[in-house]
């Protein structure tokens, strides 16, 4: 694969933690410049996880392959991601283009532990981590080009549906550019299934806040105002 990519290849990788050794998959990476963090992201931010905080609604980076993505309420999941790590100093001849992080808030929690809190404890990381990648090597046959996820169930149909299918529609733009299509128009199979109506968990304390507080109390003052008035008439 190393000897494909560096005659110009393209190639789609994703990971999915497991507590071995994976030097062969590594090798790859390191190749690019890269190196894979162990363990799983907890997102803190409230805007940036669903239900729990290794369900990952990650910032949607612009770029090429997440065109029509990146709108106001468009997210895409990514259930127990790791971490890639690109140079931050830059690396002759490579390109970096960041597709999917998370906030400064996230953790990289070990899976060596049994997780206690998703806040940062002892031994683990914090900041912002990345958690899709593309990275560019130029050669003197043309360019290598590897894409890298960090969760490999982001792709399957259950977390896809719950995201409206944006995780398939950044799929879709990816292979396209990895065929050389000039234009990637999809057109998804219609689903006759009730879609998944997703929110970051910060957005569903507001609406329970509205829906199951301040609305009960406001209807509650407003049958208490009626009822002062007609009594006094």
């Amino acid at each position: 694969m190393i000897a494909y990519l560096n005659n110009g290849g393209m190639v789609f990788l994703t990971t999915e933690y497991v507590q071995e050794q994976q030097p062969n998959f590594e090798r790859i990476l390191a190749e690019f410049g890269m190196t894979l963090q162990h363990g799983m992201v907890a997102e803190n931010d409230t805007a940036n996880y669903y239900q729990a905080p290794f369900y990952l609604l990650p910032n949607i980076e612009a770029a090429e392959e997440t065109l029509g993505l990146t709108g106001q309420h468009q997210y895409i999941m990514s259930p127990f991601a790791q971490s890639v790590t690109i140079p931050e100093n830059g690396v002759e001849g490579m390109t970096y283009t960041k597709l999917l992080t998370t906030s400064d808030k996230a953790v990289l929690k070990s899976g060596k532990q049994q997780v206690a809190t998703y806040e940062k404890e002892e031994g683990d990381l914090e900041g912002t981590f990345c958690l899709g990648v593309k990275a560019q090597k130029e050669l003197d046959s043309g360019t290598g080009t590897l894409y890298v996820f960090t969760s490999a169930q982001m792709f399957t149909d259950y977390y896809d549906s719950a995201v409206a299918g944006n995780n398939k529609r950044m799929l879709s733009n990816i292979m396209g550019t990895i065929a050389g299509h000039e234009v990637r128009v999809s057109v998804p199979v219609k689903s006759y299934e009730l879609p998944m109506l997703t929110v970051p968990i910060k957005t569903a304390y507001l609406y329970r806040a509205v829906f199951m507080v301040l609305v009960p109390l406001g209807l509650l003052a407003a049958g208490i105002a009626v009822w002062i008035t007609r009594r006094k008439k």
